[in-house]
C-alpha cells in the first residue's frame, strides 16, 4: 500500500471512529440507552483521536488535523444518508466533492 493510500485509509477509520462514537454518544444521551453505549462511545472516540498520529511523519499535526476535519464533513454526510436514510442534494454532494479535492491538494501536493 502507498503512503499516500495509507494516510487517507488511516483518516477515512478514524473518521468513521468518530461519526460512530458521536453517534452512540448521541444514543446513550439523548435516547437513554444503557451506559455500555457510553462507554463504547468513549473508546470510539479515543480510537479516532489515536489513529490520525499514525499518520507519515511528514504529515504534522496540524495538516494531519485538517486533513481528518475535511474528511468528516464528507463521512457525517454519507452517514446521515446511508444510516438515517435522509436525502442529499447537489449542494451536498458538491460541497463534498470540492472538500475531497481540498484534501487531496493538502495532504498530497508535492512539498521540498
Amino acid at each position: 500500500m502507498t503512503k499516500a493510500l495509507f494516510s487517507f485509509v488511516l483518516l477515512i477509520v478514524a473518521g468513521l471512529f468518530e461519526i460512530v462514537a458521536r453517534w452512540l454518544g448521541w444514543g446513550w444521551l439523548r435516547r437513554g440507552w444503557g451506559a455500555t453505549w457510553g462507554f463504547a462511545a468513549a473508546a470510539a472516540m479515543l480510537a479516532s483521536l489515536l489513529l490520525p498520529a499514525l499518520q507519515e511523519q511528514h504529515f504534522e499535526f496540524g495538516r494531519s488535523s485538517a486533513g481528518y476535519g475535511v474528511l468528516f464533513v464528507v463521512l457525517a454526510l454519507s452517514w446521515s444518508w446511508i444510516v438515517d436514510r435522509k436525502p442529499l442534494d447537489t449542494a451536498d454532494f458538491i460541497g463534498s466533492a470540492l472538500c475531497l479535492v481540498g484534501l487531496s491538494i493538502m495532504m498530497y501536493w508535492p512539498r521540498a
